[in-house]
């Protein structure tokens, strides 16, 4: 009796891709051209405050529009993804708007998001400060004083400050990810990253964080 072979498959390696859709925004009404006043010598002038180019600088490999990077089962991911702005003549705010499809979100862990068991997780640089949420967006912000830049760097000075968006610079990926895990994801599962700036109001009635939330509602829809 013959014996039947059985042909050996290889292993298929899991594959699952992040996609992180970066929208810049560059503000001009009531920003760029926003002025102060100056008295020098008795006599009034006014002087147009410049701002620098805002962008987000991302990580991954960017296709039909989206940035996407390979996830492979605990095997952390690098994420070097900084806001970058050469700075101001006034004091700035600098707003990041996150929208997290898929991923768990606590407000008593703003900074903190996860898929359920531990799946994946990451975190947002602790010097982003949570500010609100707005339709399932979360809005964190940083306070820069005049000509302070924010770089993708971690060597920072009195002028130049870290603009890196995850703490650490990664994404923690869990060994018990598998395909199952994979299929149970919503189809937009994704980040999506925007980020504002807006000159400090200096007549501004309020101060620190009621000051950004004041800010961020004027800025929001420009």
């Amino acid at each position: 009796m013959k014996r039947k072979h059985h042909r050996r498959l290889k292993p298929v390696p899991f594959r699952i891709y992040l996609f992180s859709l970066f929208l810049l925004t560059f503000l001009i009404t009531n920003v760029t051209f926003s002025r102060y006043i100056t008295t020098t010598q008795g006599r009034v002038g006014g002087s147009v405050i410049s701002f620098s180019q805002l962008s987000i600088q991302s990580s991954g490999t960017y296709q039909n529009g989206l940035y996407t990077q390979q996830i492979i089962p605990g095997v952390d991911l690098e994420r070097t993804d900084a806001v970058q702005f050469l700075g101001s003549e006034s004091a700035t705010y600098v707003f990041l708007a996150i929208q997290a499809q898929g991923w768990q979100w606590e407000q008593a862990r703003p900074n903190t998001y996860q898929l359920a068991q531990n799946l994946m997780h990451w975190q947002i640089q602790s010097e982003w400060e949570y500010l609100l949420s707005e339709d399932q967006t979360h809005i964190y912000a940083r306070a820069l004083a005049p000509n302070v830049q924010l770089q993708e760097t971690l060597e920072e000075s009195e002028t130049v400050k870290s603009g890196y968006i995850f703490q650490d610079q990664k994404m923690f990926v869990g060994p018990g990810m598998n395909h199952a895990n994979q299929e149970s994801l919503p189809a937009d599962f994704g980040i999506h990253l925007k980020a504002y700036v807006m000159q400090v109001d200096p007549n501004a009635q309020t101060t620190g964080q009621s000051a950004m939330i004041e800010a961020w509602q004027k800025v929001k829809n420009k």
